[in-house]
Protein backbone atom coordinates (compact mmCIF):
# COMPACT_ATOMS: atom_id res chain seq x y z
CA UNK A 1 0.00 0.00 0.00
CA UNK A 2 1.30 3.42 -0.91
CA UNK A 3 2.33 5.71 1.93
CA UNK A 4 0.74 9.12 1.46
CA UNK A 5 2.55 10.79 4.36
CA UNK A 6 4.83 12.52 1.87
CA UNK A 7 1.86 14.36 0.44
CA UNK A 8 0.58 15.68 3.79
CA UNK A 9 0.25 19.47 3.91
CA UNK A 10 3.29 21.17 5.36
CA UNK A 11 1.19 22.80 8.08
CA UNK A 12 -0.02 19.42 9.37
CA UNK A 13 3.52 18.01 9.40
CA UNK A 14 4.73 21.04 11.35
CA UNK A 15 1.87 20.64 13.84
CA UNK A 16 2.76 16.97 14.37
CA UNK A 17 6.37 17.97 15.03
CA UNK A 18 5.27 20.55 17.62
CA UNK A 19 3.02 18.01 19.32
CA UNK A 20 5.84 15.48 19.47
CA UNK A 21 8.11 18.06 21.13
CA UNK A 22 5.40 18.91 23.66
CA UNK A 23 4.95 15.20 24.42
CA UNK A 24 8.53 14.84 25.67
CA UNK A 25 8.90 18.32 27.18
CA UNK A 26 7.03 17.56 30.42
CA UNK A 27 8.84 14.25 31.16
CA UNK A 28 12.19 15.95 30.53
CA UNK A 29 11.28 18.80 32.88
CA UNK A 30 10.23 16.33 35.59
CA UNK A 31 13.45 14.38 35.11
CA UNK A 32 15.46 17.59 35.33
CA UNK A 33 13.66 18.65 38.50
CA UNK A 34 14.42 15.25 40.08
CA UNK A 35 18.10 15.62 39.13
CA UNK A 36 18.26 19.10 40.67
CA UNK A 37 16.87 17.78 43.95
CA UNK A 38 18.93 14.57 44.00
CA UNK A 39 22.26 16.20 43.13
CA UNK A 40 21.83 19.54 44.86
CA UNK A 41 25.51 19.72 45.88
CA UNK A 42 26.71 19.52 42.26
CA UNK A 43 24.06 22.02 41.15
CA UNK A 44 25.08 24.45 43.90
CA UNK A 45 28.74 24.11 42.94
CA UNK A 46 27.95 24.74 39.26
CA UNK A 47 25.88 27.83 40.06
CA UNK A 48 28.62 29.23 42.30
CA UNK A 49 31.28 28.66 39.64
CA UNK A 50 29.09 30.29 36.97
CA UNK A 51 28.39 33.30 39.20
CA UNK A 52 32.12 33.60 39.89
CA UNK A 53 32.90 33.70 36.16
CA UNK A 54 30.18 36.29 35.56
CA UNK A 55 31.10 38.48 38.52
CA UNK A 56 34.88 38.40 38.11
CA UNK A 57 35.21 38.38 34.31
CA UNK A 58 32.15 38.91 32.17
CA UNK A 59 30.35 41.79 33.87
CA UNK A 60 33.45 43.94 34.66
CA UNK A 61 34.96 43.57 31.19
CA UNK A 62 31.89 43.28 28.95
CA UNK A 63 28.97 45.30 30.33
CA UNK A 64 30.41 48.78 29.77
CA UNK A 65 31.70 47.74 26.37
CA UNK A 66 28.20 46.55 25.41
CA UNK A 67 26.86 49.98 26.37
CA UNK A 68 29.53 51.73 24.29
CA UNK A 69 28.89 49.49 21.29
CA UNK A 70 25.19 50.29 21.39
CA UNK A 71 25.93 54.01 21.56
CA UNK A 72 28.38 53.74 18.65
CA UNK A 73 25.98 51.85 16.42
CA UNK A 74 23.20 54.36 17.14
CA UNK A 75 25.36 56.98 15.43
CA UNK A 76 26.24 54.64 12.55
CA UNK A 77 29.89 55.49 12.93
CA UNK A 78 32.68 54.72 10.50
CA UNK A 79 36.03 54.65 12.33
CA UNK A 80 38.61 55.28 9.57
CA UNK A 81 37.86 56.05 5.92
CA UNK A 82 40.90 54.06 4.73
CA UNK A 83 40.04 51.00 6.78
CA UNK A 84 36.36 51.17 5.79
CA UNK A 85 37.30 51.22 2.08
CA UNK A 86 39.71 48.29 2.46
CA UNK A 87 37.16 46.33 4.49
CA UNK A 88 34.43 46.95 1.91
CA UNK A 89 36.67 45.79 -0.94
CA UNK A 90 37.82 42.64 0.85
CA UNK A 91 34.52 41.45 2.33
CA UNK A 92 32.10 42.94 -0.25
CA UNK A 93 30.05 44.62 2.45
CA UNK A 94 29.02 48.27 2.94
CA UNK A 95 31.50 50.54 4.70
CA UNK A 96 29.26 51.15 7.72
CA UNK A 97 29.76 47.52 8.80
CA UNK A 98 33.53 48.04 9.15
CA UNK A 99 32.88 49.48 12.61
CA UNK A 100 30.90 46.37 13.50
CA UNK A 101 33.83 44.13 12.55
CA UNK A 102 36.30 46.16 14.62
CA UNK A 103 34.07 46.21 17.69
CA UNK A 104 33.31 42.49 17.34
CA UNK A 105 37.02 41.62 17.24
CA UNK A 106 37.69 43.82 20.29
CA UNK A 107 34.61 43.07 22.36
CA UNK A 108 34.13 39.31 22.10
CA UNK A 109 31.55 36.78 20.99
CA UNK A 110 28.13 38.49 21.40
CA UNK A 111 29.10 41.93 20.08
CA UNK A 112 29.05 41.18 16.33
CA UNK A 113 25.68 39.40 16.10
CA UNK A 114 24.11 41.94 18.48
CA UNK A 115 25.26 44.92 16.38
CA UNK A 116 24.25 43.18 13.13
CA UNK A 117 20.71 42.82 14.48
CA UNK A 118 20.74 46.49 15.53
CA UNK A 119 21.95 47.71 12.13
CA UNK A 120 19.29 45.64 10.38
CA UNK A 121 16.63 47.12 12.65
CA UNK A 122 17.88 50.61 11.80
CA UNK A 123 17.77 49.85 8.06
CA UNK A 124 21.50 50.40 7.62
CA UNK A 125 22.10 46.97 6.02
CA UNK A 126 20.11 44.51 3.94
CA UNK A 127 18.74 41.20 5.30
CA UNK A 128 21.29 39.24 3.23
CA UNK A 129 24.16 41.23 4.73
CA UNK A 130 22.74 40.79 8.24
CA UNK A 131 22.68 37.02 7.73
CA UNK A 132 26.35 36.93 6.73
CA UNK A 133 27.87 39.19 9.39
CA UNK A 134 27.35 36.90 12.45
CA UNK A 135 29.13 34.06 10.65
CA UNK A 136 32.53 35.77 10.80
CA UNK A 137 32.06 38.69 13.21
CA UNK A 138 32.01 36.47 16.27
CA UNK A 139 35.27 35.74 18.08
CA UNK A 140 36.93 35.82 21.47
CA UNK A 141 38.16 39.28 22.41
CA UNK A 142 41.73 40.22 23.43
CA UNK A 143 40.78 40.55 27.11
CA UNK A 144 39.82 36.88 27.33
CA UNK A 145 42.50 35.50 24.96
CA UNK A 146 45.48 37.47 26.25
CA UNK A 147 44.66 38.09 29.90
CA UNK A 148 42.34 35.32 31.03
CA UNK A 149 43.71 32.43 28.94
CA UNK A 150 47.27 33.54 28.16
CA UNK A 151 48.33 35.22 31.39
CA UNK A 152 45.82 33.65 33.79
CA UNK A 153 45.75 30.02 32.65
CA UNK A 154 49.00 29.56 30.71
CA UNK A 155 51.10 32.08 32.70
CA UNK A 156 52.32 33.66 29.46
CA UNK A 157 51.04 36.78 27.71
CA UNK A 158 52.96 35.83 24.56
CA UNK A 159 50.84 32.69 24.28
CA UNK A 160 47.77 34.88 24.71
CA UNK A 161 48.88 37.12 21.85
CA UNK A 162 49.36 34.07 19.61
CA UNK A 163 45.92 32.73 20.53
CA UNK A 164 44.26 36.06 19.77
CA UNK A 165 46.17 36.46 16.49
CA UNK A 166 45.15 32.93 15.44
CA UNK A 167 41.47 33.64 16.19
CA UNK A 168 41.61 36.99 14.39
CA UNK A 169 43.23 35.48 11.28
CA UNK A 170 40.63 32.69 11.32
CA UNK A 171 37.76 35.21 11.29
CA UNK A 172 39.36 37.24 8.48
CA UNK A 173 39.86 34.08 6.41
CA UNK A 174 36.29 32.98 7.06
CA UNK A 175 34.99 36.40 6.03
CA UNK A 176 36.99 36.33 2.79
CA UNK A 177 35.72 32.85 1.90
CA UNK A 178 32.11 33.81 2.66
CA UNK A 179 32.43 36.94 0.50
CA UNK A 180 33.12 34.73 -2.53
CA UNK A 181 29.79 32.92 -2.12
CA UNK A 182 27.68 35.97 -1.25
CA UNK A 183 29.22 38.28 -3.82
CA UNK A 184 26.60 37.62 -6.52
CA UNK A 185 23.63 37.27 -4.18
CA UNK A 186 23.43 40.83 -2.92
CA UNK A 187 24.29 44.37 -3.94
CA UNK A 188 27.24 45.35 -1.78
CA UNK A 189 27.36 48.89 -3.14
CA UNK A 190 24.95 50.20 -0.55
CA UNK A 191 24.83 53.99 -0.24
CA UNK A 192 26.38 55.52 2.83
CA UNK A 193 23.93 55.39 5.68
CA UNK A 194 23.33 58.53 7.70
CA UNK A 195 20.70 58.59 10.41
CA UNK A 196 19.67 61.69 12.25
CA UNK A 197 21.08 61.30 15.72
CA UNK A 198 18.65 61.05 18.61
CA UNK A 199 19.30 63.04 21.81
CA UNK A 200 22.22 61.56 23.68
CA UNK A 201 20.14 60.98 26.82
CA UNK A 202 17.70 58.80 24.85
CA UNK A 203 20.54 56.92 23.16
CA UNK A 204 22.22 56.32 26.52
CA UNK A 205 19.02 54.95 28.08
CA UNK A 206 18.40 52.58 25.16
CA UNK A 207 22.02 51.44 25.17
CA UNK A 208 22.09 50.67 28.90
CA UNK A 209 18.77 48.78 28.70
CA UNK A 210 19.95 46.75 25.72
CA UNK A 211 23.32 45.99 27.33
CA UNK A 212 21.64 44.94 30.58
CA UNK A 213 19.32 42.56 28.75
CA UNK A 214 22.22 41.08 26.78
CA UNK A 215 24.38 40.75 29.92
CA UNK A 216 21.64 38.92 31.83
CA UNK A 217 21.23 36.45 28.96
CA UNK A 218 24.97 35.81 28.75
CA UNK A 219 25.32 35.21 32.50
CA UNK A 220 22.26 32.95 32.58
CA UNK A 221 23.70 30.62 29.94
CA UNK A 222 27.13 30.58 31.58
CA UNK A 223 25.53 29.45 34.86
CA UNK A 224 23.32 26.90 33.09
CA UNK A 225 26.17 25.22 31.22
CA UNK A 226 28.40 25.17 34.31
CA UNK A 227 25.63 23.30 36.13
CA UNK A 228 25.37 20.84 33.22
CA UNK A 229 29.11 20.21 33.34
CA UNK A 230 28.99 19.50 37.07
CA UNK A 231 26.11 17.06 36.54
CA UNK A 232 28.04 15.38 33.72
CA UNK A 233 30.85 14.65 36.17
CA UNK A 234 28.47 12.15 37.82
CA UNK A 235 28.17 10.10 34.63
CA UNK A 236 30.57 7.12 34.49
CA UNK A 237 32.66 8.36 31.56
CA UNK A 238 36.40 8.82 31.20
CA UNK A 239 38.10 12.03 32.28
CA UNK A 240 39.16 12.77 28.70
CA UNK A 241 35.56 12.45 27.49
CA UNK A 242 34.51 14.88 30.21
CA UNK A 243 37.23 17.28 29.06
CA UNK A 244 35.91 17.19 25.49
CA UNK A 245 32.36 17.75 26.73
CA UNK A 246 33.58 20.79 28.63
CA UNK A 247 35.28 22.17 25.51
CA UNK A 248 32.14 21.69 23.43
CA UNK A 249 29.79 23.22 25.98
CA UNK A 250 31.57 26.15 27.64
CA UNK A 251 34.67 27.99 26.48
CA UNK A 252 36.10 28.96 29.89
CA UNK A 253 35.87 25.44 31.29
CA UNK A 254 37.25 24.00 28.04
CA UNK A 255 40.28 26.30 28.16
CA UNK A 256 40.96 25.34 31.77
CA UNK A 257 40.90 21.64 30.91
CA UNK A 258 43.22 22.02 27.87
CA UNK A 259 45.48 24.79 29.18
CA UNK A 260 48.66 22.77 28.49
CA UNK A 261 47.76 22.17 24.80
CA UNK A 262 48.11 25.54 23.08
CA UNK A 263 46.74 24.64 19.59
CA UNK A 264 43.76 22.97 21.28
CA UNK A 265 43.15 26.22 23.17
CA UNK A 266 43.01 28.09 19.86
CA UNK A 267 40.46 25.60 18.51
CA UNK A 268 38.31 25.95 21.65
CA UNK A 269 38.41 29.74 21.40
CA UNK A 270 37.48 29.56 17.72
CA UNK A 271 34.56 27.23 18.46
CA UNK A 272 33.24 29.19 21.45
CA UNK A 273 31.01 26.44 22.81
CA UNK A 274 27.27 25.87 22.83
CA UNK A 275 27.04 28.37 25.67
CA UNK A 276 28.05 31.15 23.26
CA UNK A 277 25.62 29.81 20.64
CA UNK A 278 22.68 30.08 23.04
CA UNK A 279 23.86 33.49 24.27
CA UNK A 280 23.50 34.94 20.76
CA UNK A 281 20.66 32.72 19.51
CA UNK A 282 18.15 35.57 19.71
CA UNK A 283 20.37 37.77 17.54
CA UNK A 284 20.64 34.98 14.95
CA UNK A 285 16.85 34.88 14.83
CA UNK A 286 16.65 38.67 14.43
CA UNK A 287 19.16 38.67 11.57
CA UNK A 288 17.72 35.54 9.92
CA UNK A 289 21.02 33.64 10.20
CA UNK A 290 20.43 29.89 10.17
CA UNK A 291 21.72 28.08 13.24
CA UNK A 292 23.21 25.29 11.11
CA UNK A 293 25.25 27.79 9.09
CA UNK A 294 26.43 29.50 12.29
CA UNK A 295 27.57 26.23 13.90
CA UNK A 296 29.29 25.22 10.67
CA UNK A 297 31.09 28.57 10.64
CA UNK A 298 32.15 28.00 14.28
CA UNK A 299 33.56 24.58 13.39
CA UNK A 300 35.46 26.11 10.46
CA UNK A 301 36.78 28.86 12.74
CA UNK A 302 38.01 26.20 15.19
CA UNK A 303 39.95 24.38 12.47
CA UNK A 304 41.40 27.61 11.07
CA UNK A 305 42.39 28.85 14.55
CA UNK A 306 44.10 25.52 15.24
CA UNK A 307 46.07 25.72 11.96
CA UNK A 308 47.04 29.37 12.40
CA UNK A 309 48.13 28.72 15.99
CA UNK A 310 50.45 25.91 14.86
CA UNK A 311 51.94 28.21 12.20
CA UNK A 312 52.45 31.13 14.59
CA UNK A 313 54.05 28.92 17.22
CA UNK A 314 56.55 27.63 14.66
CA UNK A 315 57.33 31.21 13.61
CA UNK A 316 57.71 32.79 17.06
CA UNK A 317 58.58 29.83 19.36
CA UNK A 318 56.93 31.17 22.54
CA UNK A 319 58.15 29.84 25.88
CA UNK A 320 55.57 27.52 27.43
CA UNK A 321 55.76 27.61 31.25
CA UNK A 322 55.56 24.30 33.11
CA UNK A 323 52.73 24.18 35.62
CA UNK A 324 53.80 23.19 39.09
CA UNK A 325 51.85 20.36 40.76
CA UNK A 326 48.91 21.66 42.76
CA UNK A 327 49.32 25.14 41.40
CA UNK A 328 46.16 27.25 41.59
CA UNK A 329 45.39 29.06 38.36
CA UNK A 330 43.28 32.15 38.13
CA UNK A 331 40.79 31.56 35.34
CA UNK A 332 39.63 35.11 35.03
CA UNK A 333 41.28 38.48 34.61
CA UNK A 334 40.40 42.10 34.10
CA UNK A 335 42.49 44.88 32.65
CA UNK A 336 41.72 48.53 33.39
CA UNK A 337 44.14 49.83 30.70
CA UNK A 338 42.50 47.68 28.02
CA UNK A 339 39.03 48.84 29.06
CA UNK A 340 40.19 52.47 28.95
CA UNK A 341 41.60 51.88 25.45
CA UNK A 342 38.27 50.46 24.31
CA UNK A 343 36.45 53.49 25.75
CA UNK A 344 38.79 55.90 23.92
CA UNK A 345 38.45 53.90 20.69
CA UNK A 346 34.67 54.10 20.80
CA UNK A 347 34.69 57.79 21.75
CA UNK A 348 36.93 58.62 18.78
CA UNK A 349 34.72 56.39 16.70
CA UNK A 350 31.56 58.43 17.52
CA UNK A 351 33.27 61.82 17.23
CA UNK A 352 34.60 60.89 13.79
CA UNK A 353 31.07 60.07 12.69
CA UNK A 354 29.74 63.42 13.94
CA UNK A 355 32.48 65.17 11.97
CA UNK A 356 31.48 63.18 8.86
CA UNK A 357 27.86 64.22 9.25
CA UNK A 358 28.80 67.88 9.54
CA UNK A 359 30.91 67.64 6.39
CA UNK A 360 28.11 65.85 4.53
CA UNK A 361 25.67 68.58 5.48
Amino acid sequence: MMNYSFFEPRGEMKMKKILSVKAIALPLCLLGAAALVSFSAQVRSGVQEGLSICGETLIPSLFLFLCLCNIAVEYSAQPMPGFSLLYSKLFHLPAQTAALFLLAMLGGYPIGPMLAARLLEMGAITPAQAQRLPLFCCASGPAFCILAVGEGMCRSKSIGYILYAACLLAQITLGLVLSLFWRKKEDCKVEKFYKEAAPFSAVLCRSVESATSAMLGICAYVILFNVLLHLLSLVPISESALDYCGALLEVTTGCLRFREQIPALAAILGWGGFSVFFQIKKYLLLTGTKSGYFLLARAAAALLSFAYCLLLMRLFHPAIPTLAPGMQLKAVSYSAPLSAALVLCTAAFVLDNKRGKLLSN
